[in-house]
């Protein structure tokens, strides 16, 4: 009988101990949740703002306001500058394909 307790006691503890795993991941998986929404959030944040500067840059040159030959001396002193950067080569890659991309959707 002692020996039946036993077993019957260690399968409980057994039980406890896969339901208070199982508890915790419950929780990692809603923190991590938790957490991919964050960072969408954050990202489409960085792109608004990002396309609300490109609009402001565009619109200065499109009223008139910035000469043809200033606003592409503008944008290309900015690209030297992130060129000297240490991912410098990949960046101006990635936003010329993204830029490419999205003027072949436009038109």
């Amino acid at each position: 009988m002692a020996m039946k307790d036993a077993v019957s006691q260690q399968q409980m503890m057994s039980e406890e101990e896969n339901l208070e795993h199982m508890q915790e991941e419950a929780g990692d998986i809603t923190r991590k949740v938790a957490m991919s929404k964050e960072a969408k959030l954050k990202k489409r944040k960085q792109e608004v703002k990002i396309a609300m500067n490109m609009r402001t840059r565009i619109e200065l040159y499109m009223d008139g306001s910035v000469a043809e030959d200033l606003f592409v001396l503008g944008f290309q002193e900015e690209a030297k500058k992130i060129a000297k950067g240490s991912f410098g080569a990949t960046f101006l890659v990635t936003i010329g394909t993204v830029l490419q991309i999205e003027a072949d959707e436009f038109l």
